[in-house]
């Protein structure tokens, strides 16, 4: 049990690592992009930023090889692997058990960060039950609580809007822009998105690029359900602006109320950007439509090449590959195994399947082989498979073919496992 825990660490944590590295220049190129196109509709950096926070909030890596396939081996794989390969994390004694550390830390962090939100959303939403009713809007219950608040939307599957105690101080279009502004946040199921967005910052705890997504995607979402609102109310950009204003200004409280739910402000200094984006020049038409395409091809060709995964990098030489593979080890070790022929003896227990052979298929194939005290082999398993199952079954049987001897430490044969790398080429 202790060995397979052992053998999955590396490789889960491996993944992790490179997810991050490929979401941190996919955040990088993001918000850079949003810094560009600020004056472009919020509707449409909304939509944008969201599909950005879900590829964000699923840790998949896709394998490189099928995407490989879609381009000439000489043009894209050198340039995929400068992209996508991140140093991969070195198996060895001393970094055992801190990766056996650290994998569970990092998953106790997340589970924690992420339920706390959604507990004080509980708490929050077992409060609002207090409140006393005012009516409904649009279907909605909307109760009033004696303290003094910036009102907020909040609830998954049955939401209320919530307003303070001054709601009978505020005119009728302050109560016109409030409810209909909290309206367009349920209509369009923010809250759902808020619980993907504490995912990602959770997932991610530690990386001040997704601090900076966050802030990003809650100035967006608000300017964007400014610009709904603004559309379904008789009112000015002006006159929504005062009325905005007017409410900040009468509610003493304007922090967020918490956990996931749906304030008309989430920060001060972000009245200030929201005002701004409703008084601004509108972009032409045509600048929009520009501007619009250039932001989702930019998405869709970000999330196609930073959603790929290439687990190990193959070296240009097979026999350079198959040498620093065969010293990649689960366990501490002095010595590392080696095959009594050497790489030729493994080249000529090489099986090419005749049928591979008649189609012209070539491919690589990186399997992982446990050899043990005697220089058996082992379990043997498809680190990487070549997308062919015929090389993959050949492989297997090339390595189970081989005569090992066993790895050393301290003068004593242990058994490991290693990973080694084979390809299937045609002369």
């Amino acid at each position: 049990m202790m060995g397979s825990l052992d053998s999955l660490c590396p490789v889960v944590l491996d993944h992790l690592i490179r997810l991050v590295w490929q979401n941190t220049l996919f955040l990088t190129g993001l918000l850079i992009a949003l810094g560009l196109f600020h004056r472009t509709p919020a509707k449409m950096r909304y939509a944008i930023v969201r599909i950005a926070a879900i590829k964000l909030a699923i840790p998949v890596l896709l394998p490189i090889q099928p995407v490989l396939r879609l381009f000439s081996p000489t043009s894209a794989e050198g340039w995929l692997e400068a992209i996508l390969v991140f140093p991969s994390v070195k198996s060895s004694a001393a970094l055992t058990n801190p990766i056996w550390l650290l994998l569970p830390l990092w998953a106790f962090v997340t589970t924690v960060l992420w339920l706390a939100p959604i507990l004080r959303t509980r708490r929050l939403i077992a409060q609002t039950r207090a409140g006393r009713p005012v009516g409904e809007f649009r279907g909605i219950p909307v109760v009033r609580f004696r303290k003094n608040f910036l009102p907020y939307a909040v609830g998954f599957f049955t939401p209320r809007i919530v307003v303070p105690r001054q709601w009978n101080e505020w005119s009728a279009n302050q109560h016109r822009l409030i409810l209909q502004h909290e309206w367009v946040h349920i209509r369009r199921g923010d809250v759902w998105m808020r619980l993907v967005l504490a995912w990602v910052q959770a997932l991610y705890f530690f990386h001040p690029l997704v601090r900076l997504f966050n802030r990003s995607f809650l100035d967006i979402l608000e300017q964007s359900c400014d610009e709904e609102t603004l559309a379904l109310l008789p009112l000015s950009p002006l006159d929504y602006s005062r009325a905005l204003i007017l409410v900040t200004e009468s509610s003493l409280d304007i922090s967020n109320p918490g956990a996931l739910a749906l304030p008309l402000l989430y920060r001060a200094s972000a009245l200030g950007r929201r005002i701004t984006h409703l008084l601004q020049t509108q972009l032409s038409a045509p600048a929009k439509t520009w501007s619009g395409l250039l932001m989702w091809s930019g998405l869709i060709v970000g999330i196609a090449v930073f959603s790929i995964s290439h687990p190990q990098k193959l070296p240009e030489s097979f026999a350079a590959s198959a040498s620093s593979a065969m010293h990649r080890s689960l366990v501490a070790y002095d010595q590392a195994p080696y095959s009594h022929g050497g790489f030729a003896e493994l080249q000529r227990s090489l099986n090419y399947p005749e049928s591979a052979r008649r189609s012209g298929l070539e491919g690589d194939v990186i399997l992982s082989a446990e050899i043990d005290e005697r220089g058996q082999t082992g379990r043997v398993a498809v680190l990487q498979s070549s997308g062919h199952a015929e090389f993959d079954h050949a492989a297997r049987e090339a390595i189970r073919s081989v005569t090992w001897v066993p790895a050393q430490s301290m003068g004593k044969p242990v058994r490991v496992e290693v990973a080694v790398p084979i390809r299937f080429r045609l002369e």
